[in-house]
């Protein structure tokens, strides 16, 4: 497996644009090694002490790669610290399309936290099956997807969905929060396009508190 564990501070300048945080590695046989290669898991783990600040314009937490389809190991996201996108036009994480993520694992023990402008915590290009049960070919399996997004700036999206296929985003375990005077205009759900069922649990919340003009789901 490949992966990177950060329990440092990571930002990106205000001034900057178009800055990435991390790439998946694409999963291809390295020359000389077995096409075992192929069946890494892709991870990156933000620790209790791992703080990611971006700052810019059109920056990105991560973009995933990885293909995990058939017999490819996946990827796994997780944060137990801190991620804020503070800066506009930013995505905490995002996909490529045309690649269907059946071996997707976000767990966002912690919040991505939005504080700037034109933002999306998560943006669903691409399918990820979000409600875990498959097992990966040299590791573990794969837990429920944990999405957690909160809201503090404008013109923002917590999850935003843009897939035209046929599969269907389970979506089983969530905390949506907008909050505060400065939340403005912002959508906790955005479905541009897809179909995406939230599981009624009474763990699961999308809340507003304060703000102006703030949508649950649109």
């Amino acid at each position: 497996n490949i992966g990177f564990v950060n329990n440092g501070s990571i930002t990106t300048s205000d001034t900057g644009s178009g800055n990435y945080i991390w790439i998946t590695a694409v999963e291809a046989t390295t020359p000389g090694r077995s096409s075992n290669d192929t069946k890494r898991t892709m991870y990156f783990y933000n620790d209790e002490n791992g703080k990611i600040t971006l700052g810019g314009t059109k920056d990105m937490f991560t973009r995933v790669w990885t293909n995990s389809s058939g017999v490819a190991g996946g990827f796994s996201i997780t944060n137990k610290g801190s991620i804020i996108l503070g800066g506009q036009q930013q995505t905490g994480i995002t996909f490529t399309d045309g690649i269907k993520y059946n071996l997707a694992e976000i767990l966002l023990d912690k919040p991505i936290t939005i504080s700037g402008k034109k933002s999306a915590g998560i943006y669903f290009n691409a399918y990820a099956k979000l409600e875990g049960g498959e097992t990966r070919p040299i590791s573990t399996s794969i837990n429920e997807s944990i999405l957690k997004v909160d809201i503090t700036g404008e013109e923002n999206s917590g999850l935003y969905f843009n897939y035209t296929g046929a599969d269907v985003f389970n979506v089983k375990k969530y905390i949506l929060n907008a909050t505060g005077d400065r939340a403005k205009n912002n959508a906790l759900v955005y479905v541009q396009d897809g179909t995406v069922t939230l599981a009624a649990a009474d763990e699961n919340k999308i809340n507003i508190t304060g703000g102006e003009k703030n949508t649950a789901i649109y």
